[in-house]
């Protein structure tokens, strides 16, 4: 009947040799003396042997100090079974059935079969099918279909952050390291790894930084073994790292890292490695690109509907104005202060838009509108895992903010564990994920805004001295409209024209007598009351020119003498609210959009003021 059980070199120095599997056994290891001799470093003088028993093929371990990998897996004595493979240092052997059925056809590989992988003779295979039952397979085979599923499913993640967490999934259940991480570029020689495990000693996680930063550089590919010491016994170090390459462009690097007798990595691997990296790095380039396309359509959107320029040639808003632009030009935090719709965030945005970080992001970060609850997870950001609900990583607003500038709106009303948190991040420059154990480095510039006096808010002692002058290294007063009455023509003229190119109605300016009636009001909401007041006024507007009528279907309030009025805000709101709806004939979701308010806000505000 002959020998059935062969063992088969698939990598290594004994590459595509077979030997038979008999009841004397097949023996390995670097003695002379072993029926495969292996030079190895990493393994045993006498390794192990395998053999026959009541016709099972049996691993038997002959003393060794080194790991015997069973499909990756430490094993030292037990059955073996057909498509096993054994990892012996840098050689993977496996065991195969000669008298298993063969393939008819190129087009219908059986299940049970056996096939290598030669770069210079491509196979055919059903990977549906091999998919299966991959775990009959050799590793090359395996290692086909892995990068056929890698590909198909990043291919398929809407965002970086997915496509990052299924990259990881991958990499742990093929290569299982001990450590991972995934470095970017960041700057011409530097780089920062947003994920790493730092579990172990300080030479392993210099090891996998040391390999992250040549692969950074021209090297294709890089298997780095070396020798560490842990528990006080001498292990195999081996620290693989592949670039994500786009063309000419390092996305980034892949490292993985392992040492006996836990598992080893050989040239194999690193090949692998190398595949999976440039099969993912197109995706992950598409996904970068589209979320830069995201981030600067989002800001043109908000340019669109907020102007970076404060409108007026009054000499109030022209000191404003130089201000600001000293401001921006210095590198410096600023505080905004001043009433409600001064047109501080409009006043941000200018300091953006005309410092060196112009192009980068400007996030916004309403602090009184995120529950307290959950403003360090908003803003720092989770890790998979840190709570109930977090099945994934998630970014937060630091993070998309990094080489722009965070805008801190309404930050009086910080709560004070919340101050306490922004402050470490004002002062050291780096912040930690929500159940994350790295610290990443930011670079950002923060604007703050508030209408509270936060002087007597430090006084008070509901807001943190050391915060506050942090954040006032440079302050800017923002005057309410009252105070620069002049301004109203421009800026009635300038939302016009804002709100024209949004695909309002076609408006081609305001009567005189209209602008006088505005003049006389007193203007409690400021700059943002106006804006508003004008879009309503364009929504009702019978001809090409609005006319004082255009404003009287609105609050009444002010049209006396300089702006004195009888009503208190709430009665003002409930009137501002009803004259919007009525003005669109009872559509909420126009009417919110006008009012420049969530639908479930203006359904809030119906209910409290019982509005018709």
């Amino acid at each position: 009947m002959g020998v059935r059980y062969h063992l088969t070199a698939v990598s290594g120095m004994y590459k595509g040799r077979m030997w038979p599997i008999t009841d004397v056994g097949v023996s390995a290891g670097r003695e002379a003396s072993c029926d495969i001799r292996l030079t190895d470093p990493v393994v045993s003088r006498r390794q192990c042997r395998i053999m026959l028993r009541d016709e099972a093929v049996f691993l038997e371990d002959t003393g060794s100090r080194n790991p015997i990998l069973v499909n990756g897996v430490p094993v030292k004595n037990g059955l073996l079974h057909v498509g096993d493979t054994l990892a012996l240092g840098r050689n993977t052997f496996l065991v195969s059935d000669l008298q298993a059925s063969v393939a008819p056809s190129d087009m219908d590989i059986p299940l049970d079969a056996t096939a290598a992988w030669d770069k210079d003779s491509p196979i055919l295979l059903r990977l549906e099918e091999a998919r299966q039952q991959v775990d009959l397979r050799p590793n090359s085979l395996a290692d086909l279909v892995l990068l056929y599923d890698v590909t198909r499913e990043l291919s398929s993640q809407p965002s970086r952050e997915s496509f990052l967490a299924v990259l990881e999934r991958h990499v742990r259940e093929r290569f299982r390291p001990l450590r991972y991480g995934v470095a970017f570029p960041q700057g011409e020689n530097d780089f920062y790894f947003p994920k790493q495990d730092e579990t172990g000693s300080n030479s392993l996680v210099q090891a996998m930084q040391a390999i992250a930063r040549e692969c950074l550089t021209d090297t294709p590919g890089l298997l780095r073994p070396g020798m560490v010491v842990l528990d006080g016994h001498k292990q195999r170090l081996f620290t693989m790292a592949a670039p994500l390459l786009a063309g000419d462009m390092r996305l980034g690097v892949v490292v993985v890292q392992t040492h006996t007798p836990v598992g080893v990595y050989d040239e194999d691997d690193l090949k692998l490695l190398v595949l999976l990296a440039g099969s993912a790095a197109p995706i992950l380039y598409i996904l970068e690109d589209k979320d830069l396309l995201e981030s600067d359509n989002t800001r043109l959107r908000a340019l669109a509907g907020e102007s970076n320029t404060l409108i007026g040639p009054s000499r109030k808003m022209g000191t404003v104005r130089k201000q600001l632009r000293t401001a921006a030009k210095a590198s410096l935090n600023v505080l905004l202060t001043g009433e409600t719709g001064t047109g501080k965030e409009v006043a941000a945005r200018m300091v953006h838009a005309l410092s060196a970080r112009h192009g980068k992001p400007f996030v916004v970060v309403n602090c009184a509108a995120i529950p307290r609850e959950l403003f360090e997870s908003e803003l720092f950001g989770y890790r998979k895992g840190a709570f109930t609900g977090a099945t994934g990583d998630k970014p937060g607003l630091l993070a998309s903010a990094h080489g722009g500038t965070l805008f801190l709106d309404e930050v009086g009303d910080l709560s004070p564990e919340n101050q306490a948190r922004i402050l470490r991040v004002v002062e050291q420059g780096t912040f930690r994920p929500v159940g994350g154990k790295e610290e990443i480095s930011l670079s950002l510039r923060i604007i703050a805004a508030t209408n509270k006096d936060l002087l007597r808010c430090v006084d008070a002692g509901s807001f943190r001295a050391d915060l506050y002058h942090r954040l006032a290294a440079y302050h800017v007063v923002m005057p309410p409209l009252c105070e620069h009455k002049e301004d109203i023509p421009a800026l009635v003229l300038h939302f016009i024209e804002q709100l024209q190119r949004q695909g309002k109605r076609p408006i081609e300016g305001i009567a005189p007598e209209a602008l006088e009636a505005l003049r006389r009001r007193g203007w409690p909401g400021n700059v943002r009351e106006l804006r508003n007041c004008v879009q309503r006024a364009m929504a009702v507007s019978r001809g090409p020119v609005l006319q004082e009528r255009d404003f009287l279907h609105q609050t009444d309030v002010g049209l006396g003498a300089e702006g004195t009025t009888t009503l208190d805000l709430a009665e003002m709101e409930k009137r501002h609210i009803k004259a919007v709806i009525d003005a669109h004939q009872g559509n909420l979701r126009a009417a919110a959009e006008s009012l420049g308010i969530a639908r479930s806000t203006l359904y809030k505000k119906i209910s409290e003021y019982d509005i018709e």
